[in-house]
């Protein structure tokens, strides 16, 4: 939506944008370049039809530590 056009660009756009991606909120953390989201823990339960999943509790925007990641080119 932006416009960024090539890998650098694009780079340099993503830790300034949030979205919502099948397993929620998503976000790059310009610190480390790792993807900020939220960690889901589950109960394996019995439903209709045979076993699920159902979320007992969410940690939301997990971070990982600073790691020393430098992107090439941003």
């Amino acid at each position: 939506q932006g416009g960024a056009k090539g890998p650098k660009e694009i780079a340099a756009a993503l830790p300034k944008i949030s979205y919502t991606g099948p397993r929620g909120p998503l976000e790059i953390d310009p610190a480390t370049n790792n993807v900020v989201q939220n960690f889901y823990i589950y109960d394996t339960v019995q439903g209709e039809n045979g076993l699920t999943q159902k979320v007992i509790a969410t940690i939301p925007a997990v971070r990982d530590p600073v790691n020393g990641c430098t992107l090439q080119g941003s």
